[in-house]
């Protein structure tokens, strides 16, 4: 009988102890349950601010000086490539956009779905709007990731127009061959699109806000 009553004497004051406010902030229990939730907590963090930011090695090494007026130049160069029928894209009903049209939708994206107009439209609105945004620096990566499909389906209507006449040196006689010039802006807005847009821009802006949350 001793035994028992000591036995439950022993439980009695462990259950009070486990009770008290003190053991259920310190309780290993506790501990356990609550690392998991911390660990969701991360895991759960956003990764939005990796479209922001601009490559770490970038910044460190000093390129980031060169890649702020390459990345301006860049897109003040499309803004003025996709509005060539007038101020602003798309200019419908004009000579140079029915040219696009007739010339270089319909022969050789004729495969696409839908109004060849419609993808004459979306060309220059990319390249208007997209050269736009990687100028100022504003979702640099995947506007960069835009143009730079924007210049591979170029790059594909040159071969496809002229095959390899004047690849890499050759010349095409009576046709304006410009194959050079959409593969060194695809090359351009696909590094981009990997480095990010630099010091010098509103992702910038954005990443450090992020950063200080």
């Amino acid at each position: 009988m001793r035994s028992f009553r000591a036995l439950a004497v022993l439980a009695s004051a462990s259950s009070a102890s486990a009770l008290s406010p003190g053991s259920v902030l310190h309780s290993p229990l506790r501990r356990r349950q609550s690392a998991p939730v911390c660990a969701e907590e991360r895991s759960a963090l956003p990764l939005l601010p990796a479209i922001f930011s601009t490559d770490a090695a970038v910044a460190e090494s000093g390129l980031d000086s060169a890649l702020v007026p390459l990345r301006i130049a860049a897109g003040v160069l499309m803004i003025h490539h996709g509005s060539e029928g007038g101020l602003g894209p798309a200019n419908f009903g004009t000579p140079g956009f029915e040219g696009f049209v007739d010339f270089i939708i319909k022969p050789y994206f004729g495969f696409l779905p839908g109004d060849p107009a419609l993808w004459s439209a979306l060309h220059d609105y990319a390249e208007f709007w997209g050269g736009l945004l990687v100028a100022i620096g504003l979702l640099t990566r995947p506007a960069s990731l835009l143009l730079f499909a924007t210049m591979a389906c170029a790059v594909y209507f040159h071969l496809a127009s002229t095959g390899l006449q004047g690849f890499p040196l050759g010349h095409v006689e009576n046709y304006s061959y410009n194959f050079e010039e959409p593969v060194l802006y695809a090359l351009i807005f696909w590094l981009l699109s990997k480095t990010g847009a630099g010091s010098i821009s509103i992702d910038e802006k954005i990443a450090q806000a992020f950063d200080a949350e």
